[in-house]
């Protein structure tokens, strides 16, 4: 969500803010110490939050003695302001399986291009473009190659100019590593024993009937 992120010092005096990007990102360099002459004054005690309209998230401590990941989120689903829908199914996957996209953009028209973007472990990027049908729909899919976290949106960039927000919400998809041969035939195994089983006793039920008919 392209929520506003605001770094506070201790004495709540805002010392950085900025604006995620589609995926929910944002990066800052914060100053977190001085070297003033003999000494070291050490400043790395923040406070961070993420703004979106009404809503916000709580307000979480950080101590920068070394780069910090700090992740923020919303107690309340929080309504995206976009011209530009998207659906994304399943968001459980095993890597190889195909992730449906679909959505629709705030115009009727057909022929409008969406761009959808796939980003995954390893900075791994997938980049789709479709042209919406009539009534501003479009669908697709993709199949993730490697198994970790992924983040999904579209941006429709035929779109109004950048004043407007074209970009959907960002979903995440997780892609399960696939098993082992191994494991899905034993996993299989229990399901051919039955099979074999019900195949023998309709093969004897058969013979024991072919005998009492010639009897």
């Amino acid at each position: 969500m392209p929520a506003k992120i605001v770094v506070e010092d201790y004495f709540g005096k805002i010392v950085a803010t900025g604006e995620a990007d589609a995926r929910g990102l944002y990066v800052k360099p914060i100053l977190a110490e001085v070297v003033n002459g003999s000494k070291t004054i050490f400043l790395g005690n923040f406070r961070v939050r993420a703004e979106y309209f009404n809503y916000t998230t709580r307000t979480v401590p950080i101590v920068l003695d070394g780069n910090r990941y700090v992740e923020l989120r919303f107690m309340d689903s929080v309504p995206l302001e976009s011209m530009t829908k998207l659906a994304v199914s399943p968001l459980i996957v095993r890597v190889g399986d195909p992730v449906k996209v679909s959505g629709w953009v705030d115009s009727k028209r057909s022929g409008e291009h969406v761009e959808v973007i796939v980003i995954g472990p390893n900075n791994t990027r997938i980049d789709r473009v479709y042209r919406t049908i009539e009534g501003g729909f479009f669908d697709g899919e993709f199949k993730p190659n490697i198994d970790g976290r992924w983040i999904v949106y579209a941006d429709w960039i035929s779109g109004p100019p950048q004043t407007t927000n074209t970009r959907s919400r960002a979903y995440t998809v997780l892609v399960e590593p696939r098993p082992p041969l191994i494991i899905l035939i034993i996993r299989a195994l229990p399901i051919v024993v039955v099979v074999i089983g019900i195949c023998v006793a309709a093969a004897f039920l058969l013979l024991s009937r072919f005998r009492e008919t010639r009897t």
